[in-house]
């Protein structure tokens, strides 16, 4: 079974595959810069500008972001659920119990429609 598709040789083709590929991610990455038509329209070099303003900002201060914001969002968002839990709770043991109801109904005139059957199927015979 082979591990890679190319045969290296030793060390130095292995340190020079391994620059080839980080050459070749490094030219995929979308860049900041202007495309070379002069007009930036809606994006930055291909990427919308939410994901350049995340690739320049560090991961400290966007968690710290996501935090100030997220915690007001979620409080609010618990006190409305919080508010609403009641009647979704009712309306998801309502809807099971109609559910249930009806299986339980089907299977009983089921078997009500199957004994009059053979009721009527023994007086006949």
């Amino acid at each position: 079974m082979k591990l890679y598709h190319k045969q290296l040789k030793g060390i130095k083709d292995l340190k020079r595959e391994k620059q080839r590929l980080r050459n070749s991610i490094r030219a995929d990455k979308p860049s900041l810069t202007v495309p070379a038509g002069g007009e930036m329209g809606g994006t930055l070099g291909g990427m919308d500008k939410f994901a350049a303003l995340l690739e320049v900002l560090p991961l400290d201060v966007i968690q710290g972001m996501l935090v100030r914001l997220g915690l007001p969002l979620l409080k609010k968002t618990g006190k409305a659920v919080g508010k609403n839990a009641f009647s979704i709770g009712k309306e998801i043991i309502g809807g099971y119990a109609k559910w249930k109801i009806m299986e339980l109904a089907y299977r009983w005139g089921r078997r009500y429609i199957i004994n009059q059957k053979e009721k009527k199927h023994r007086k006949g015979a």
